[in-house]
């Protein structure tokens, strides 16, 4: 397995700094440990745990994605639903007013005027 894949760091003959763009890091250090040889026989327990290591983000990837999916659904259904109440709150306004204009142009009296009538 190569190593520097995993790394985002240049991995240098022991010795020597590994870059990471002028900024040190505690990946440059172990990357240096890595070029052990002491380390680089990685065991098979290792190499199980980092595969399961690589399944698991690809799992959280994966689930970051279709979060996002659903998110921008989310959105569009409030922006769709927050339009339909505006519709609903003009038509309320518009027919309040309707009742205004009726109400006003109701008698004064109008319990009077309709016992006048009898």
């Amino acid at each position: 397995m190569n190593l520097s894949l995993l790394l985002p760091v240049e991995l240098l003959p022991e010795n020597q700094t590994a870059s990471t763009n002028g900024a040190d890091c505690k990946l440059a250090l172990l990357a240096a440990t890595l070029q052990s040889p002491v380390t680089q026989r990685l065991t098979m327990a290792d190499t199980t745990h980092i595969d399961q290591i690589a399944e698991r983000v690809e799992r959280l990837l994966s689930r970051h994605d279709e979060l996002q999916r659903i998110n921008a659904q989310l959105h569009q259904q409030v922006r769709a639903l927050e339009g339909e109440r505006d519709l609903l709150r003009s038509r309320l306004n518009a027919a309040r007013a309707r009742i205004d204009a009726l109400l006003d142009r109701l008698p004064a009296n109008g319990a009077a005027s309709l016992g006048d009538d009898a």
